[in-house]
Parts: C-alpha cells; structure tokens; sequence
C-alpha cells in the first residue's frame, strides 16, 4: 500500500508499506528525511500486476518520476529497480 505514516514518532511522507497481518512496516520511502514528502499519488494511481508495482514519486532530486518494485524470488522482500 501507498500512504502518509509515521515511524518512530517521526513523519515519513508517503511512502510504499507492507501490509503482515495486523502489522504495517515500512517498506520503501522515495524521498527520506523527517517531514519529506514524496507527494506519490498526486500523480496517478498505484499500478499493479502479480509481481509488480508502479507508482510515481518525488525522490527530492529528480523530480516526480515512475518508481518500480518487483518482489524477489528469493525472499520476501521488495527491490526498486532504476533504470
């Protein structure tokens, strides 16, 4: 899931979360630092497939761009792919 949070007290913008159970934890944040805002989902929707995610972003250095996420096969972990 995308969406605003916080971790540890502290802001974290919009970012890319993992939904376990009843727990949510941090999974990816574009732009990092207290009270950035990646500003994701302003532009567009979360896009999905079986083993993809895409979504546009603001990483604070280039500006709103596409963020893609494959989950690895070998083990329960997301990794961003840059192209």
């Amino acid at each position: 899931m995308v969406g605003d949070g916080t971790v540890a007290g502290a802001s974290v913008g919009v970012s890319l979360w993992a939904v376990e159970g009843e727990a949510v934890r941090l999974v990816y944040n574009p732009w990092e630092g207290g009270s950035n805002s990646s500003e994701a989902l302003n532009y567009g929707q979360v896009v999905l497939s079986p083993t993809q995610a895409w979504f546009v972003a603001h990483d604070g250095v280039h500006g709103h761009e596409w963020h893609r996420w494959s989950h690895g096969e070998l083990s329960d972990d997301w990794i961003v792919i840059h192209r």
